[in-house]
């Protein structure tokens, strides 16, 4: 392939003319950063040139058709002599068409879970979401009409199908995560003071409001904090970001408000304490399951070299 015709290729994907085979020959580019994020485009040797290209094919928008003014065209002069006749009755329509479409946007469909409960949700897209305990997501009745755009409180994993026109958003409230096609994990819970993304495999995009904190690809992760809006990208392991679906959560210099929401999730206890150490440490941790919550609450004050005792059912305190 000519560099000259691949150029033209991506300026006809990115403005929305390209048919769906040449949507498909740029798709299978664009995937190919997965195997080679260093990967180049024909003709263009600038990396940074390169990188601006894949984003704005990433956030491409629909084409802008040139309008004719209408005063040069008859059948607009005949029209907005109806409208003065009409004025009236059509403002009254439109107020009533605008009205409609603002209810409709405020329903929603919310899938939620509580303490102990995992749930999979399979999309009308075919996208297929782990809802991790405690957590909830939110779709308003217009999903999938203009894009695929859904509200996170808590913890969940998305396997995202592919709709190259509709891409796929994740609102977090401090941050949005956009996808094409992709696997990714995202822990957002509200209490907690930083949000974090992390992908399985394809390309995700992490903004907060307008401005693009990251583009990550397989193996990569981002954390940001909700305090100082500062944001770290660094490599992980995906496996243990999407470990909780198969019951196994793998805390990593974890702190203590994450291990008592781990602690809730699994085992459905909720656990607490006034000492000042145990609040500051930095716990790495692996709950199961399978495992009853009198071993994992032994196993957390072996680590802190504390005692608990049992207030309520299902509250422990830590001292």
């Amino acid at each position: 392939m000519k560099d000259s015709f691949f150029k033209k290729l991506l300026e006809k994907y990115s403005n929305g003319t390209a048919n769906g085979a040449e949507r498909f020959i740029v798709d299978a580019w664009y995937d190919s950063f997965d195997k080679d994020s260093k990967k180049s485009i024909p003709g263009i040797s600038n990396m940074e040139e390169t990188e601006m290209t894949r984003l704005r094919i990433f956030n491409k928008t629909a084409p802008q058709v040139p309008k004719q003014p209408w005063f040069r065209n008859p059948w607009m002069q005949a029209a907005a002599l109806l409208t003065v006749i009409s004025g009236v009755s059509l403002g009254y329509l439109q107020h009533r068409l605008q009205e409609k479409e603002v209810v409709n946007s405020q329903i929603t469909q919310t899938y939620q879970t509580g303490r102990k409960e995992i749930k999979k949700i399979l999309l009308k897209d075919s996208t297929v979401i782990w809802l991790n305990a405690n957590s909830s997501i939110r779709l308003p009745t217009d999903f999938g009409t203009k894009e695929r755009r859904l509200t996170l409180m808590g913890e969940a994993n998305f396997e995202v199908q592919r709709d190259s026109l509709k891409p796929f958003i994740v609102d977090a409230r401090e941050i949005s995560i956009r996808v094409l096609g992709t696997a990714f994990n995202v822990n957002a819970y509200q209490q907690f003071q930083r949000i974090k993304v992390s992908v399985g495999h394809g390309k995700v995009q992490v903004n907060e409001g307008q401005t693009t904190l990251a583009l990550l690809t397989k193996g990569q992760g981002l954390e940001f904090s909700k305090t100082t809006h500062q944001f770290e990208v660094k490599s992980i392991m995906s496996s243990n970001s999407t470990a909780w679906i198969s019951g196994l959560t793998v805390l990593e210099k974890a702190s203590f408000q994450e291990v008592q929401q781990a602690m809730l999730n699994v085992y459905g206890v909720k656990i607490s304490t006034k000492d000042k150490k145990v609040k500051a440490y930095k716990y790495n941790i692996t709950l199961r399951s399978n495992q009853s919550r009198e071993n994992a609450l032994d196993m957390l004050m072996t680590i802190v070299n504390k005692k608990y005792s049992q207030e309520e059912p299902n509250e422990i305190e830590i001292y």
